[in-house]
């Protein structure tokens, strides 16, 4: 489905083959990305055989429970009727981390995993000191920081709190505010997975409910991390917004 002279892409059985030629040049990243795109009705397809194994009903319910509606044969949310934000007894300031070489080009699906590719690059530390500048000029006095456990979150968050050595003990890592899990897709770049795979329904079609099979294997120790689905996080991240209320209520 594309071409690059003597180098090309093609779909295969769902696949996406590399086709190198006399210099062995692959395909434009965007050819790559063009061809997986287009190979959404196959994703979908094997997204309709992948989900009945799938206990819907539950997950219905999670994204009832956070004020959606889900769409079982597209994975889709959309707000319920009825929805509201949560009311909160404090002010909420988020501050997402800086890049990273794993959100660079070609991109992996970068979630919870902390690996050196996940780390901060020269970029990413200097779009943290940014933050921190900004977040100065707001003249914020917070009476809790909340850190990710994973490494590009933490780093973003503490070149504010270096700068206030009077904050250093405000600052709590709370495991539950990582990353979603994406389970073996985590650190694969995408271009790399199968052009057929549910994965890219994650970012192609905004599919809530796909996941991996299986688990990402962290190399530094073996330890296994089960994949979650979108809707699971929103359950994840609902609890931490309720844990956060109960304690500075």
């Amino acid at each position: 489905r594309a071409s690059t002279g003597s180098a090309g892409l093609r779909v295969r059985g769902g696949g996406a083959e590399m086709l190198e030629g006399s210099a062995g040049v692959e395909a434009p990243l965007e050819e790559v990305y063009a061809a997986i795109a287009d190979t959404q009705p196959e994703q979908q397809a094997a997204y309709s055989s992948w989900i009945g194994g799938v206990d819907t009903e539950a997950e219905a319910a999670a994204a009832a429970a956070a004020g959606c509606i889900l769409d079982v044969g597209s994975g889709t949310l959309t707000y319920a009727a009825d929805f509201a934000p949560p009311e909160l007894c404090f002010d909420l300031l988020y501050c997402r981390h800086g890049k990273t070489t794993g959100n660079t080009e070609p991109r992996v699906y970068q979630g919870f995993v902390d690996e050196p590719e996940n780390a901060l690059n020269e970029v990413g530390l200097a779009q943290a000191e940014e933050a921190a500048e900004r977040l100065e000029a707001l003249g914020v006095a917070p009476d809790l920081v909340v850190l990710s456990p994973l490494s590009r979150a933490s780093e973003t968050g503490m070149a504010w709190v270096r700068r206030h050595p009077e904050a250093a003990g405000l600052v709590e890592t709370w495991d539950e505010t990582a990353e979603m899990r994406f389970g073996a897709w985590d650190n694969v770049k995408v271009k790399d997975l199968p052009a057929d795979s549910i994965c890219h329904l994650f970012y192609l079609a905004q599919n809530a409910l796909v996941r991996s099979a299986a688990p990402y294997t962290r190399p530094a120790d073996g330890a296994a991390f089960e994949s979650e689905s979108f809707v699971q996080l929103l359950t994840r991240m609902g609890a931490v917004l309720d844990k956060l209320d109960a304690r500075m209520a």
